[in-house]
């Protein structure tokens, strides 16, 4: 059985911290390296949903010239809770892009990493990136008042159209 020790933790923050700046820096060769070919990630948008290491890896190089340099996740904080022989990381922090403008802040983050030691070193086996839903307030599981809002106003839009 793995305990979290202090010195555990601190190894799986900075393999964590290699991780992303590597992503971040476009250095492909070392963030697919933290990779099992088994890996599985569900992202943020629509079309990111991978099975495979191959397949997250092919993703990435087609949008890597539109990401290296572009984001910096702020103000992270992380934790590490076992989940023996496995560590769950979850990550959250404000996403900032960069913009003709320079850095803007872009939304809140929260990403989670399921990682195992292997005789190869530290693996994420499966990864999942989320921002929180930005209709809803405290206390809602659904924004359903700013639904409401939007809805009428697109109902007011086709009236003044027609």
């Amino acid at each position: 059985m793995m305990r979290l020790t202090k010195k555990l933790e601190a190894e799986i923050k900075k393999m964590m911290t290699t991780y992303w700046d590597s992503y971040m820096q476009g250095d492909l060769k070392t963030w697919a390296s933290f990779l099992p070919n088994d890996y599985r990630n569900i992202g943020t948008n629509k079309e990111e949903y991978w099975n495979s290491k191959k397949e997250i890896v092919d993703y990435t190089k087609k949008v890597f010239k539109t990401a290296v340099g572009k984001a910096d996740l702020r103000k992270k904080k992380i934790q590490v809770i076992p989940y023996d022989p496995y560590f769950m990381v979850h990550e959250f922090g404000d996403l900032y892009v960069r913009a003709d403008e320079g850095w803007v802040f872009y939304a809140p983050c929260r990403l989670s990493s399921l990682l195992e030691k292997t005789t190869q070193g530290w693996k994420i086996l499966h990864q999942h990136g989320s921002y929180p839903d930005s209709k809803t307030e405290d206390g809602e599981a659904f924004g359903f008042n700013e639904l409401k809002t939007e809805n009428k106003k697109l109902r007011d839009a086709i009236e003044r159209r027609t």
